[in-house]
């Protein structure tokens, strides 16, 4: 595969933003009208193909991941899609309907499938797809994934009663598998029925954010995005930053032929309850342990857009704790470890502010209050720091 860069600017937050963080209408649809999607050949998908069987066909809600990835390698369906969302006025059909019509829901048209426009709109994320024909007559296509096991349309979310539902319609290249592994061997899981973004996920960026092509499948490029980001908590309680370290961001998407941008989360750590622990810790001590980045953008829980790598940390300021489902080693950080002092401190100050009880310093080593890791993509004084909501100085803010 031929490397590239991708460029795109993100909207900037403020740091005080950042600090601060803490149903269509109408009855169900006639019946389906039918359309067969399997009957029709793709063009060859462009780039390299990471699936080793052969493609099938028809649904199939238990196949495997293996399955999607050949399905998406080599699609049999028949879609062809344009380089990018193409907007377009909403529908006459959607006056009236409260929520289709307002501004903040934009329509795109994304591809082609035979004679018919394959069509969505976006409030953030593309949320359902249609297919127009010549003539103007739209359908909806509920379950767009070979995956999606048909179900009761008064059941699913929408509901647009004018527009006439078609079951039968699939696409290939959108059944996408619930994880994958980069070429390092690093795993991804993908979001369940997620058709993409027309802007990349993210949140503050200090400058244009530059996305790499690290992996292809079929038609959809994996994008690492990496960034510099700051150490936020000298800016809200009185200790200081850690000397002689700086703070990368990273985050994975995969960019669709269609060029909407659907958000992979980095597994490598898997759950922190996963983690075969050698030390004596006592994982979720107020019942949310959570791997977050190293600022807790998320509040507590995990926020797949941020996974932080610190920069100029030693061998010697870890210590083996643990390994992962995958055989990976964790690490917790030693007394000496320039990041213990200043984030157990933010700690102390947020469980005091608030009377609620915290540990001592050892006790929150162990908590373990911070996870390190060494990945493959890691370069030497590289760490990858994740930080326990549970011992965070900004948890369930």
């Amino acid at each position: 595969m031929t490397s590239r860069r991708i460029f795109h600017s993100m909207v900037g937050i403020g740091v005080a933003a950042i600090l601060l963080v803490g149903c269509s209408s109408g009855e169900p649809s006639p019946s389906p009208t039918e359309s067969s999607p399997t009957d029709n050949p793709s063009a060859s998908p462009s780039g390299s193909a990471t699936a080793t069987i052969e493609p099938s066909t028809g649904r199939d809600p238990e196949m495997t991941d293996a399955e999607a990835l050949s399905r998406m390698s080599s699609p049999q369906t028949g879609e062809s899609w344009f380089d990018a969302p193409q907007q377009i006025a909403a529908p006459d059909w959607t006056a009236g309907d409260g929520y289709l019509d307002q501004d903040w829901v934009a329509w795109y048209e994304l591809g082609t499938r035979g004679g018919r426009t394959i069509v969505g709109f976006s409030s953030e994320t593309i949320e359902e797809l249609f297919e127009r024909d010549g003539a103007g007559a739209w359908e909806w296509i509920p379950f767009p994934s070979a995956r999606m096991e048909v179900g009761p349309i008064a059941d699913f979310y929408g509901g647009y009663s004018s527009v006439p539902v078609n079951t039968s319609t699939y696409y290939d290249s959108l059944t996408l598998p619930t994880q994958f592994t980069l070429p390092t061997g690093e795993p991804l899981i993908t979001p369940e029925y997620d058709w993409g973004s027309p802007e990349v996920p993210g949140y503050d960026s200090l400058s244009p954010t530059e996305g790499d092509a690290v992996d292809q499948i079929g038609e959809f490029d994996v994008l690492l995005f990496d960034e510099p980001v700051r150490w936020i908590w000298a800016d809200v309680y009185s200790v200081a930053e850690p000397p002689g370290l700086t703070y990368r961001e990273f985050f994975y998407v995969l960019a669709t032929p269609y060029g909407a941008f659907i958000p992979l989360e980095y597994a490598s750590l898997g759950e922190i309850s996963t983690i075969d622990w050698v030390i004596g810790t006592d994982i979720a001590p107020e019942g949310f342990s959570s791997l977050s980045d190293i600022n807790d953008i998320g509040c507590g829980p995990r926020d797949s857009d941020h996974n932080t790598i610190v920069v100029g940390l030693s061998d010697d300021d870890w210590a083996e704790a643990g390994t992962t489902v995958g055989g990976e080693t964790v690490y917790i950080p030693t007394e000496t470890n320039p990041l213990v002092e200043p984030m157990y401190e933010s700690y102390r100050q947020y469980r005091e502010q608030y009377e609620f009880d915290f540990v001592p310093q050892d006790e929150w080593i162990e908590g373990p209050a911070l996870v390190g890791y060494r990945a493959p993509s890691t370069e030497e004084g590289e760490w990858i720091v994740y930080l326990n909501g549970a011992y965070s100085g900004r948890a369930w803010c």
